[in-house]
């Protein structure tokens, strides 16, 4: 037989400021609990990507962008320091963000 979703009947907190948060605070509302609050360490930052559009501008063209040609090139260490320097922080796109808002609202 398939697992039962918990069903939410109380408060519940949600830490993060990302986009997997805001998902994980929605999802806590379509199963009815009560009061969810989002709790992160700075202000919700809205973007359409998680990074710098010279990481995604491969998906408007054929060929490597500088960015990722250099990604590329580089050792693993710098590769590493090169993805967290990418990723400031958690952010939300903007329709997770509005739905967020709407959820405020109820």
């Amino acid at each position: 037989s398939e697992p039962q979703r918990p069903r939410g009947t109380g408060r519940l907190v949600v830490v993060g400021g990302g986009l997997s948060a805001a998902q994980l605070a929605a999802f806590a509302c379509r199963l009815g609990w009560r009061s969810v609050t989002l709790v992160s360490r700075s202000e919700l930052t809205v973007r359409p990507f998680d990074v710098g559009g010279g990481w995604v501008a491969s998906l408007l063209s054929p060929e490597l962008g500088a960015e990722e040609a250099a990604f590329f090139a580089a050792p693993p260490e710098e590769r590493l320091w090169q993805l967290r320097e990418a990723r400031p922080g958690g952010s939300l796109t903007p329709e997770a963000r509005r739905r967020l808002a709407e959820m405020e609202l109820r």
